[in-house]
Order: structure tokens, then sequence, then C-alpha cells
């Protein structure tokens, strides 16, 4: 076998591409893990990311579709502090809302009721989410620039003129 083949047309059809801040990843494609996502410089870590649509309380806390993203030092510390928050808040906003139904206090429940829906907005918004996470292509938001010139431009025209 040679060493240097001709690229697989169908392999690049499955590439990303990018168009207006938004990364499109086809199914069956993978990122690239060694530049940061959030910064476009080298990622010191890969960690697996669900996507989320912020908008969209169902896909809050529901299985969703997982990309492997590489993170730089700063924002792999970023994105486990933001971890931690979220589910400190999802935590509290739980013990407020059960001590409200056990109480039959109708602010505890609004707060603790409040707490948690905090809690799934800002867990689907960091460091990446997807407005339409069932689409294929799947819209990838959230990437840096930097790291979004690495990718062709997705062409939209489908007209034959």
């Amino acid at each position: 076998m040679e060493s240097s083949e001709t690229p697989d047309p169908q392999r690049e059809t499955f590439a990303p591409s990018q168009r207006d801040g938004i990364l499109y990843l086809p199914e069956g494609s993978a990122l690239p893990t060694d530049i940061c996502i959030c910064s476009g410089r080298k990622a010191t870590k890969v960690i697996t990311k669900a996507l989320r649509n912020p908008r969209n309380p169902k896909t809050w806390y529901s299985r969703q579709p997982c990309v492997k993203i590489g993170l730089s030092k700063k924002h792999c510390d970023d994105n486990n502090i933001g971890i931690a928050l979220t589910l400190s808040v999802l935590v509290i906003g739980v013990a407020i809302f059960v001590a409200g139904l056990i109480t039959l206090e109708m602010v505890s429940l609004i707060i603790g009721l409040l707490a948690i829906l905090v809690s799934g907005f800002f867990r689907a918004r960091g460091p990446i989410f997807s407005e339409n996470p069932s689409a294929d292509p799947l819209p990838i938001q959230g990437a840096n620039q930097a790291y979004l010139q690495q990718f062709p431009e997705l062409d939209l025209n489908l007209e034959d003129d």
C-alpha cells in the first residue's frame, strides 16, 4: 500500500464545515481535538460534551448527541468550575423544592424551581451548544473564530445557475 493515497471522495463529504460562525458536523464525523474549540490554541484535554439547546428545556436534562472536543487548560478549568456550580445550584434547588413540598410553602417551591431552571440553562449553554441537536449536519455554536477557520465554508447554494 502506498503512503500517498488519493483522498476518498466519500470521506470528504463527512468533513465538518462552517458558515456564519456555526460549525456543521455531519453524522459519522469527528472534530479535531488537538485544538481548543474555545480559543483556537493547542488543546491540553479532550472532553465529551453533550450538545443541548439553551432555549429548549426538554434538552437540558435529557440524553443528547455528544461530541469530543479539545480544550486548553484555561477553558478546561472554566468548564470544570461551570459544571461544579451548575450541579451545586441544581442540588440546592432540588433541596429547596422538596422542602417546599414538605412544608407546602409556595415561595420555597418557586425558588427551588427557579434554581433548577437556572441550573439547566447554564448546563445547556457552555462551552458549546446546538440550537437543533437532532439535525444532520449537526449545527454547533460557541466555537472560536480561530478554530472555525480550519474548516471550509459550507456552500448552501443549491441552484444550477
